[in-house]
């Protein structure tokens, strides 16, 4: 099937390289068949949108179809009745642009899981350059793809309308995150593509040690949060106790061996401990304050004053 003319639509031979112009940016069009939307449309901060295929779309994706017929393309999918995310991307030659593509749907995905339990995933998309012939070629995200351990490739990921005004506003903050919540949002994004729920629980741990432990990573707030508020009788007492318990139990900790202590099934343990996760990574993203868990410790110790 012939494109119309300037936009990019002919699928190349296989033996012939994709044009690409540096000095346009490509059109990134990756199918989202998971997704499902109480509105036609979401349009984000950086010309990102997430709506159906337009004719025009489907038509390059059919083109692409019939080309990988001739040149087989291991694990390609195509789907043409599905959700799809469209985003422009510059670079000087087309793995630049792609990886940059990545990176957008990346920010993308992590703000759909920051918003609800499941995960998004990606198909096999396609770029091409308006004005530019033979630009046409298909496109595999870096990101998104390897969804296994929550199974939201067997679960629909719906977005109501209420939750549109928030998934944009994490999406506007997550560039803006500090280095200690980006590592979180790292290995919450990596807990998702787990085949193990042991691993799962591993990553989740991790990210929630990432915001919340001191600076030397010890997870001793618990114990001494509870006794100082049990034996102070003011908030100073509280606070001044406090600080006395985390430095006795970090000599603790060097004789003695943690135990390991389980109640619920691991599913429920892993749900739970991510909706924790997802809740605290959203307000810390959507805060106007920078967040110090530090300051937690005193606040706590002092009654929560």
């Amino acid at each position: 099937m012939k494109g119309r003319p300037g936009l990019g639509l002919l699928a190349r031979p296989p033996d012939k390289p994709a044009d690409w112009d540096p000095k346009r940016p490509g059109l990134f069009i990756v199918p989202v068949p998971n997704i499902q939307l109480d509105v036609k449309r979401i349009t984000l901060d950086n010309r990102t949108l997430v709506a159906t295929l337009s004719k025009l779309d489907k038509a390059s994706f059919e083109a692409r179809r019939r080309l990988s017929y001739s040149m087989p393309l291991l694990g390609s999918r195509y789907y043409t009745d599905a959700m799809a995310v469209k985003l422009h991307a510059p670079g000087a030659d087309f793995e630049k642009a792609a990886a940059g593509a990545s990176h957008q749907l990346e920010r993308l995905i992590t703000t759909c899981r920051l918003l609800n339990y499941g995960s998004p995933y990606f198909e096999t998309g396609l770029v091409r350059q308006r004005g530019v012939r033979g630009s046409a070629r298909d496109f595999y995200p870096a990101f998104g793809h390897d969804v296994t351990g929550l199974a939201a490739q067997y679960m629909k990921f719906r977005i109501r309308r209420a939750e549109v005004r928030p998934l944009k506003r994490v999406y506007s903050a997550l560039p803006d995150t500090d280095d200690r919540t980006t590592r979180a949002i790292n290995r919450f994004n990596a807990a998702h593509g787990r085949e193990s729920q042991e691993d799962t629980l591993i990553d989740l741990w991790i990210a929630l040690e990432a915001l919340f432990s001191p600076s030397d990573g010890e997870l001793t707030h618990r114990i001494a949060m509870r006794a100082a508020y049990f034996l102070g009788s003011s908030p100073d007492e509280r606070s001044e106790t406090y600080k006395k318990l985390v430095e006795s139990y970090k000599l603790r900790n060097v004789v003695v061996h943690g135990r390991r202590s389980t109640g619920a099934t691991q599913h429920e343990v892993i749900r739970l401990t991510q909706d924790y996760l997802r809740k605290a990574l959203r307000r810390i993203i959507l805060s106007s304050e920078p967040f110090d868990a530090d300051r937690l410790d005193d606040v706590v110790a002092r009654g929560g004053c």
